[in-house]
């Protein structure tokens, strides 16, 4: 039986491609919710606790882009090896969508070009919204690495730093107190995000498009120091975690059986690799580790589960395998059956980004 699951390495949106081989019989799709890294539950109570509760407000007024609803993707979160910690990712999704574009003959949608980034600074966690603005230059492959703009946000909309980006050697961007009524100021150039009003045609492309306004991002200063894929300000976020390199780890939770009157057995391993634009795929596997195997429905029916092997094999850098086998007891009290299971299979493919 072939599936799909959303396991990142990262965005647009998915990411693996994923096999599950079965000897005795092949189960029913069943809606289930991804098992979560502790570190990731940890921080969602967090955010619910503090963002969702109207802490963090919008100073000024808010263009187009900054009222959006945007609502954090949970089950799709992934840990970001970042150099002094893992930052925790989540895909965002929004209620409506707006077409954006640094030039004119380069826009997009600009859902799916954001995530929510939770890390420890100073011991405290910190939410950040950031959004990934590519140049026409990455659109079209003229760069290998990231070339574009990175806006950090709060999670209220307001500003905190951009960047500017080419091949993934990045410049933080000043907000002068007045803007230039050009495209630059002395000493400096200055950076707009264009908004259009668009329709959208069959490939999510957008199309017929009418310019809005043009929203003010920041100017770059001739001195101003040049970073290579870390943000350098001290708080422990980073640029590069879209499109740029970096190591991550994901949680998989996959169904080894199922029998829909009594009992439905999953397993969870955790990927990790590396996201790397320019290999076949867009990246590499670094290892997979199994965490458990649960009876995940029908423990209330007196069904039991009982793991007796797992193992797990990194196949080649683009694909790792993990294989489960134990027994499940199942059935009314007067006729229990034990039923053995041996040596399921689920196959996790590199595809795209991780």
């Amino acid at each position: 039986m072939a599936s799909g699951i959303g396991v990142l390495f990262l965005l647009p949106a998915l990411l693996f491609a994923c096999q599950k081989s079965i000897d005795e019989k092949q189960p029913p799709v069943l809606e289930e919710k991804n098992y979560s890294d502790p570190q990731v539950e940890q921080a969602h109570a967090w955010f619910n606790r503090h963002m969702l509760s109207g802490q963090v407000n919008f100073k000024g007024t808010p263009n187009e882009r900054q009222v959006l609803t945007k609502k954090p993707l949970w089950n799709e979160a992934c840990m970001a090896l970042q150099p002094d910690q893992e930052v925790i990712t989540v895909p965002l999704a929004y209620d409506k969508d707006i077409t954006v574009g640094l030039e004119a003959d380069a826009k997009f949608p600009v859902s799916k070009r954001s995530r929510l980034l939770i890390f420890k600074y100073k011991g405290q966690y910190r939410a950040e919204v950031y959004t990934y603005l590519p140049a026409k230059s990455y659109l079209q492959g003229l760069t290998e690495r990231f070339s574009g703009l990175v806006i950090i946000e709060d999670w209220a909309g307001n500003s905190l730093r951009t960047y500017h980006a080419v091949n993934g050697k990045y410049k933080r961007l000043a907000k002068p107190a007045t803007q230039s009524s050009g495209r630059t100021a002395a000493g400096s150039t200055c950076y707009y995000l264009n908004h259009y009003i668009c329709d959208i045609d069959a490939m999510g492309n957008p199309e017929n498009c009418q310019f809005v306004r043009s929203e003010f991002l920041g100017c770059e200063e001739q001195a101003e120091e040049e970073l290579d894929n870390y943000d350098g300000s001290g708080n422990g976020g980073a640029t590069n975690i879209y499109e740029e390199e970096v190591a991550l780890k994901k949680p998989i939770t996959w169904i080894v059986d199922s029998d829909p009157s009594w009992y439905t057995v999953k397993s969870t391993e955790e990927v990790s690799g590396v996201k790397k634009a320019s290999e076949p795929d867009g990246g590499h596997f670094t290892g997979i580790v199994h965490k458990t195997s649960f009876i995940s429905s029908g423990a209330s029916l007196g069904s039991v589960w009982q793991e007796l092997n797992s193992t797990v094999s990194l196949d080649n850098p683009r694909q790792a395998s993990t294989y489960i086998s134990g027994k499940v007891t199942y059935g009314p009290p007067s006729s229990r059956v034990t039923l053995v299971i041996s040596d399921i299979r689920y196959v996790v493919y590199f595809l795209g980004n991780f």
